[in-house]
C-alpha cells in the first residue's frame, strides 16, 4: 500500500471511530450493533468515505450481519482481523469492543452527554498517543 493510499485509510478509519457512532445514533437511535445497510447509508449520507466501508461495518455490526454484506464479493474480508487492526490502533486492552466503548473514550464524539472519556487501557490514545502509527 502506498503512502497516498495508507493516509487515505487512516483518515477514513478515525473517522469511523470518531464521527459514525454519533452518527449513527443520531440517524438509527442507540444499538448496540447496526446493519451494514444502517452503516453504509450514514457512512453516504455524512460523506465520510466508502473505500473502506468494510471497517466501519465491522466495527457497528455483528459478525453475521458483516458476513451477509460481502458475501458474493471477490475480495474476501476477515472480520477478526479488521477488528483487530482497529482495536490495536484505537482500543488497546479491548478485544470485544463495541459502540458504548467508542462513544466513552471518545468522548468528543460521544452522543448527548456521553461517556466519561476514561478507559483505563485506551487513555494513551485519546490523549494524543501516536505510537501505534495510527495517527489520530
Amino acid at each position: 500500500m502506498g503512502l497516498l493510499a495508507a493516509l487515505r485509510k487512516r483518515s477514513a478509519i478515525r473517522d469511523y471511530v470518531r464521527k459514525l457512532p454519533e452518527l449513527l445514533v443520531k440517524d438509527y437511535g442507540f444499538s448496540q450493533s447496526y446493519t451494514a445497510l444502517q452503516i453504509k447509508s450514514t457512512v453516504e449520507r455524512h460523506k465520510l468515505s466508502t473505500e473502506y466501508i468494510r471497517y466501519a461495518i465491522s466495527m457497528y455490526s455483528d459478525r453475521a450481519a458483516f458476513d451477509q454484506f460481502h458475501r458474493g464479493l471477490v475480495e474476501q474480508w476477515n472480520y477478526d482481523a479488521i477488528r483487530g487492526e482497529v482495536q490495536a490502533g484505537y482500543l488497546p486492552g479491548y478485544s470485544h469492543f463495541s459502540i458504548t466503548d467508542m462513544l466513552e473514550t471518545f468522548p468528543d464524539s460521544a452522543y448527548g452527554e456521553g461517556g466519561s472519556g476514561s478507559h483505563g487501557a485506551a487513555e494513551g490514545h485519546a490523549n494524543g498517543d501516536t505510537s501505534s502509527g495510527w495517527g489520530h
